[in-house]
């Protein structure tokens, strides 16, 4: 009959695999026998032969005793493939958790060391690498779902060594000494909330400093004598450059010079050039003019309101 493979280390139905470098086969093959489904009350129905490990997989070649009854109905439907897996029993010597040993899907731990106890023919295996366990005291342990108690599982938390490595920014091999040396670089490092601090301040200085420098670029422009601005005027258009600097610079800039903001608003000349602008023309070119007049010549603005909206503006 053809060998089988009885073991290999893929993660199986109940979420854990074995290590097959790690199972002694010594004592089971001093008697191999085969059970049928793991019911050592029963006679074995025939034994493996040739069991041994190669590759990561544990096989075997089974021998059916036809002289039995159900031996020979087992030979029969193997030889035909009716059945074709069989189930190893092993006494786990040794779990593991540790990452290195750990496979996607995996969630109870590794069977690192155990014992082959028996194997099984089996009509309808968990998976195709069915297992059955014992425990220290031979007792089998129970695999059906809910009741692995027994068994090991694996922790949800990262091992400190491993979470230390990934804060450092350190591969998982690294030896102690570089993590030494990766904390001493960290220690000499300066704190981050004075470093912040101090970029704060620096950044509120520029800040400061920017500020300073636009106004005296405005003040220049509004204390200009030609440019004949009323106190009241100085004090709206830095009010409005505190809202768009840059917007009320350049409207300060355009205003004529021996001509104040009221004359240009209220008392218009025959060469200003803005003396006939509408509602809309004030708006689009100098809006912070327009703003201005509503404060400095209310009469003029109300006019160019009226004839924009056909309503009075309100206070």
């Amino acid at each position: 009959m053809p060998g089988y493979r009885l073991s290999t280390e893929k993660v199986n139905a109940h979420g854990f695999w074995v290590r097959t470098e790690g199972i002694d086969i010594s004592r089971y093959t001093s008697n191999p026998v085969i059970t049928y489904n793991h019911d050592a009350q029963r006679m074995s129905v025939g034994k493996m032969l040739n069991v041994r490990i190669e590759n990561g997989v544990l096989l075997g070649e089974p021998e059916f005793d036809v002289e039995d009854e159900l031996g020979a109905e087992l030979a029969r439907k193997y030889e035909k493939r009716y059945m074709n897996a069989f189930s190893v029993a092993l006494k786990v010597q040794k779990w593991v958790s540790e990452p290195e040993f750990l496979k996607e899907g995996q969630s109870l731990a590794t069977a690192y060391d155990s014992e082959l106890i028996e194997i099984a023919a089996t009509t309808v295996p968990s998976n195709s690498d069915a297992v059955r366990l014992y425990d220290s005291d031979m007792n089998v342990i129970n695999l059906s779902a809910g009741n692995d108690a027994k068994l090991p599982k694996i922790s949800k938390s990262i091992p400190m060594k491993e979470q230390i490595l990934v804060e450092l920014g350190l591969p998982k091999d690294s030896s102690e000494a570089q993590i030494i040396e990766a904390v001493k670089k960290l220690k000499a490092k300066p704190d981050d909330s004075s470093e912040i601090q101090t970029l704060r301040a620096e950044l509120a200085e520029k800040k400061a400093s920017e500020k300073a420098l636009k106004l005296t670029q405005l003040n220049a422009i509004l204390e200009n004598p030609k440019k004949a601005l009323t106190d009241a005027q100085k004090t709206n258009y830095r009010m409005l450059a505190d809202k768009d600097f840059d917007s009320t610079l350049k409207a300060v800039e355009l205003i004529p010079e021996v001509v104040s903001l009221h004359n240009v608003a209220g008392n218009t000349q025959p060469d200003d050039a803005r003396a006939n602008w509408t509602f809309d023309e004030w708006h689009k070119k100098d809006s912070v003019g327009l703003s201005a007049m509503k404060i400095d010549n209310p009469d003029r603005f109300k006019r160019l309101y009226v004839a924009k909206f056909n309503t009075e503006p309100k206070n």
